[in-house]
């Protein structure tokens, strides 16, 4: 038997390091994977959101600057680590304020799906970013005064309103609604807002306007890996409609879902 021992030790060994292989290939990006942001929100949440990407953990190099498709640059303040598994970390650039001043004069909705990003090492690189569509702040609710606001990491939040002035509401929606509608739940005043009857919804000045929503992905949904602004608006028979409330949700990537979502991404296979 002892002349079998050395040859099943290095067939154990060899096993075990095809194995290491193996699970080292399947953690290893050649440069940072940016996560998809499905961003609806007025020009002056954009600075200080977060542009989420994960990278191996001896990558040498962080987001320093994004440039936008019309040209403008988006600085980045800092670059955070959110988790980590193995050698994957998923970190955030955060968009620095700096920029606040030049934003603010957009007049027209920017739709955004790449961008280009300069990294902290000199290189650069354009990327898929998901779709962030960012409004003049001038086109959000002027309408109604906001007495409070909750929200919370499980995808439950409130606002509560009064009206300046009379109001006849004709609708009430949120944004990336295609992608949401199965797992979101809005009420205007204690009504489904998808139900019949429930508009037109008259609000005179002085009374109050209550929304509740609930955000529910399955275990699962690989939906929860991406970044949402989800922004609320309602529609004034008339006029085009104003946004009232935004809800941000961090993408749910912790521990093993880091190694999932990677190998999902190099398949091709998330829709």
């Amino acid at each position: 038997m002892q002349k079998y021992g050395l040859p099943l030790f290095l067939l154990v060994i060899a096993i075990s390091w095809a194995g290491n292989l193996l699970f080292y290939g399947t953690q290893k990006i050649e440069k940072p994977l940016f996560l998809r942001h499905y961003y609806e929100m007025p020009v002056s949440l954009l600075v200080n959101s977060e542009i989420y990407y994960i990278v191996n953990k001896d990558n040498n190099r962080d987001v320093y600057q994004f440039e936008l498709p019309n040209g403008q640059p988006l600085y980045v303040q800092n670059n955070m680590v959110k988790s980590e598994y193995g050698r994957l970390v998923l970190k955030s650039a955060m968009i620095a304020p700096n920029m606040l001043e030049e934003l603010q004069k957009m007049e027209e909705p920017l739709s955004i799906d790449e961008v280009k990003v300069y990294y902290s090492n000199g290189e650069s690189d354009t990327i898929s970013v998901g779709k962030i569509v960012v409004y003049p702040d001038d086109v959000e609710n002027r309408t109604f005064k906001q007495n409070f606001g909750s929200g919370s990491s499980n995808g439950d939040g409130s606002a509560s309103y009064t009206a300046d002035r009379d109001i006849t509401i004709q609708d009430a929606y949120y944004s990336n609604s295609d992608r949401l509608s199965d797992v979101m739940n809005l009420n205007v005043n204690g009504k489904n807002a998808g139900e019949s009857g429930v508009f037109p919804l008259l609000v005179k000045k002085g009374e109050g306007l209550m929304l509740n929503y609930s955000l529910r992905f399955p275990d699962k949904d690989v939906r929860r890996f991406d970044a949402y602004t989800i922004r609320f608006s309602y529609q004034e028979s008339g006029k085009e409609g104003s946004g009232i409330n935004h809800f941000i949700l961090q993408p749910e990537l912790y521990d093993k879902d880091l190694r999932r979502y990677v190998k999902l991404r190099k398949g091709g296979d998330l829709p």
